[in-house]
């Protein structure tokens, strides 16, 4: 017996996929950030580009590191731009990006716009990283890669001033 389909019971499935995908992928807004940073954690705030030579490189020392830390002390955050216009990202891009390299974050959509209104500080160059205290105070602000290595190194030697 062939099992058929019909045509709304497809489209239903589709919508399903994409729905339950697209929670995974917010707009970077003020509240956005708001529900990972101040909440007891380290949170590294990695702005980045799928198109982005350094950021790709940098991805699989980020998700060791928040595997390794996020159920502990520690978590990451992306934050995707276009590059190199540092305009809003493609969520379609994105979507691809992260399930091909199989990003454990949290991920939201952002543009260079974006982040002044929210860090107050112009993005100058991706990758770009901003690390939080777990009380929500920023630690460090670092343009470049990041390994899982030095950011595990700095958050056991970091002393708040």
């Amino acid at each position: 017996m062939k099992l058929l389909l019909r045509p709304a019971v497809l489209f239903t499935l589709l919508a399903i996929s994409i729905a339950a995908h697209s929670a995974e992928i917010a707009k970077l807004d003020a509240d956005s950030l708001k529900q990972y940073i101040g909440k007891g954690k380290w949170v590294v705030v990695n702005f980045w580009g799928t198109r982005c030579p350094p950021c790709i490189e940098e991805i699989p020392e980020l998700i060791g590191f928040h595997d390794a830390n996020a159920d502990k002390n520690a978590m990451v955050v992306g934050v995707a731009v276009d590059f190199p216009s540092f305009g809003m990202a493609d969520r379609k891009d994105v979507e691809t990006f992260v399930d091909e390299n199989l990003i454990s974050y949290p991920i939201l959509l952002g543009s260079g716009e974006l982040v002044k209104s929210i860090t107050g500080d112009t993005l100058w160059g991706i990758p770009a990283s901003y690390v939080y205290q777990p009380d929500g105070k920023i630690a460090i602000k670092h343009v470049g890669t990041l390994t899982q290595d030095m950011l595990e190194q700095f958050i056991s030697h970091y002393k708040p001033k």
